[in-house]
């Protein structure tokens, strides 16, 4: 036995937005083995977990759990960017809680269905962490969900770079377009300028004459 990695809130949430996110069908059979204890993990952070967690999932019930764990925090970023929104979790969830003493510390244990126990889970996690550091990446080519930890707007260096130079090369596309427009009213002004010239000369006098 050994401690549950994802006790920590904000471990347990930076692991939930990677799960929702995951593509499972690239995953190797140990890999996926790997999540599942993971997903265990998760579904029991006030326990002490088993290194050894095979078979806790089948494939179609882990994609079940990735899709609804997307659709709460999908729906709660939307809703905190508007500030309101459709409720992301609604409804009774069936949970049994067992207590038990350790000397001076008081363990807790939540038993249920795993859908339950993923939704009770992430009300702890994010009541604990708050939805501030829940971010969609603005990089056009992404949106990706992430959990903001520094001062980054992007969920990768490679996505902060890639809108960086779309910036930049629009900058320099107007800046182009600008200097045309500009070279092009200016031939324009002097070619005016040339036909209103008045006429001198000869040619001149004999049209007044």
């Amino acid at each position: 036995m050994k401690a549950n990695p994802l006790q920590e809130p904000r471990t347990a949430l930076r692991f939930a937005v990677d799960f929702a996110q995951k593509d499972l069908g690239h995953l190797t059979p140990r890999q996926l083995r790997d999540l599942e204890r993971l997903v265990q993990a998760f579904l029991n952070r006030e326990k002490w977990v088993s290194e050894h967690v095979d078979g806790a999932f089948g494939p179609k019930q882990l994609e079940f759990l990735q899709e609804r764990t997307l659709e709460i925090l999908t729906n709660l970023v939307n809703a905190s960017s508007v500030g309101k929104g459709r409720l992301a979790i609604a409804g009774d969830l069936r949970l049994s809680f067992y207590l038990s003493r350790d000397g001076d510390r008081v363990h807790i244990e939540v038993l249920g269905s795993p859908l339950h126990l993923l939704e009770y889970q992430l009300k702890e996690v994010l009541e604990a962490v708050g939805l501030g550091k829940l971010r969609v990446c603005p990089s056009t080519a992404c949106g990706r969900l992430f959990l903001k930890v520094t001062k980054k707007e992007f969920c990768s260096a490679r996505c902060q770079s890639r809108t960086y130079m779309q910036k930049r090369r629009a900058e320099e596309r107007a800046e182009k377009e600008r200097f045309i427009g500009k070279k092009t009213r200016t031939r324009r002004g002097q070619h005016h300028t040339a036909e209103r010239r008045p006429l001198d000369g000869p040619n001149q006098s004999r049209t007044r004459a």
